[in-house]
């Protein structure tokens, strides 16, 4: 692992007391271990992690179903749920989470958005390249119809589809923008928000 940090910056100290403090508490791997270990061992069988969800082939179209994957939060994701549950409870309107990156910030928003089961949501980014990759991350999580995950870009237009994965440099413009009523989504995401200060974001956002 490789961390760039000031030479006191706190991120390394703590990274360095969290790796040290894993290397006290570990169990030497000895050839007993592995005996007892293989002794208790079940394959894996990748099927087994799957919903019972039908997963079409292609030729049934986009209507196809997604099989939704039982993928469990990590400590980081159930702490920040609990943190975006707790600003719902208090009734407010917008929530910012800040986390590292490679820390799962896309599984826990679609984790966050089948918990609320919005009508419509709204994931806006900032490159088209990352789009698909949310995307999948979200059908992964959820599941159901393919028909529900749309793109809105450049080269496509999905808009009518209940999750909505957009540039901001298409939804930016005018008549994109304007196409929506204020109101259209119940759920909206924003990717690396710190950009936000840019005209085309507070554009959209106002």
């Amino acid at each position: 692992m490789k961390l760039t940090s000031h030479e006191n910056g706190d991120v390394i100290h703590h990274f360095q007391s969290q790796f040290e403090k894993a290397w006290q508490e570990a169990t030497p791997l000895t050839q007993t271990w592995i005996d007892r270990y293989a002794m208790h061992y079940v394959p894996f069988e990748a099927n087994d992690k799957r919903e019972k969800i039908i997963d079409f082939p292609s030729e049934y179209g986009q209507n196809a179903m997604q099989t939704s994957l039982q993928i469990e939060p990590n400590k980081m994701q159930e702490s920040a749920l609990v943190g975006i549950e707790s600003v719902r409870a208090q009734e407010q309107a917008r929530g910012l989470v800040i986390s590292a990156t490679g820390t799962g910030k896309t599984y826990l928003a679609a984790f966050d958005v089948r918990r609320f089961q919005p009508k419509k949501m709204l994931f806006i980014v900032h490159r088209e390249q990352i789009l698909q990759q949310a995307k999948q991350d979200f059908m992964n999580v959820i599941g159901g119809n393919r028909e529900d995950f749309g793109i809105l870009s450049g080269s496509k237009k999905e808009v009518e589809a209940k999750y909505l994965f957009a540039t901001i440099q298409t939804l930016s413009k005018d008549d994109v923008l304007q196409s929506f009523v204020k109101d259209t989504f119940d759920y909206i995401l924003i990717d690396e928000v710190h950009k936000a200060g840019a005209v085309s974001y507070l554009k959209v956002i106002d």
